[in-house]
């Protein structure tokens, strides 16, 4: 008979066996109590990814991840095989560290992105074209700088313009068109990387 566990017993997740003998540190545990936040009850154990997926709410579904929508699809073909079958929270919790350590860089520009969603603007999709996410910018006068990696000196906000400025350099024709607002955080993830960071 399977258990009913949630990801969501923060008490729980920081007593698990391998917190207290130093095989996840915090940091990553931290990181992983904030991702569990936007994930759903489980039962035990999850067998393949396609099952992981389903418990998900399926392939089209999407999770909030640090503030962000993320596709199931696109989870699942994150999870690699051999991380299967998740036997209880506790080995999905261990298994999930891997994973946090491993994709670092992509978790912290994930959390940017959760910090200044609150104050973009309504958008419409599908966008055809980078017209239409300017369109949809046009009325940003600025937004929040809230990386960590900044200046200490560097300004709190972004000018609306450079923000225009930076879709209209790097969000070219190939990335379009953007279906849903999932699609629009995932390739500017892929973009934002390759870039300089917007200067204040």
């Amino acid at each position: 008979m399977t258990k009913r566990e949630t990801p969501k017993a923060t008490s729980m997740l920081k007593q698990i066996p391998a917190r207290r003998y130093g095989l996840i540190d915090s940091k990553s545990l931290s990181d992983i109590i904030e991702i569990f936040k936007g994930l759903p009850e489980f039962q035990y154990p999850i067998n393949s990814a396609g099952e992981l997926v389903e418990k998900l709410g399926g392939p089209d579904a999407s999770v909030n991840i640090l503030g962000v929508p993320v596709s199931v699809r696109r989870l699942g073909k994150g999870m690699p095989a051999g991380y299967f079958p998740i036997a209880s929270l506790e080995n999905f919790v261990e298994k999930m560290a891997r994973l946090v350590r491993r994709s670092r860089p992509s978790l912290n520009l994930l959390r940017e992105i959760g910090h200044i969603r609150p104050y973009l603007p309504a958008m419409k999709f599908p966008m055809q074209s980078v017209d239409d996410l300017l369109r949809a910018f046009q009325s940003v006068e600025s937004l929040p700088a809230t990386s960590p990696r900044l200046p200490p000196q560097h300004s709190r906000t972004v000018d609306g313009a450079k923000v225009r400025a930076w879709i209209s350099h790097h969000m070219r024709p190939k990335v379009f068109p953007i279906q849903t607002e999932e699609d629009l955080y995932h390739k500017a993830l892929g973009l934002i990387p390759k870039s300089s960071h917007m200067r204040g």
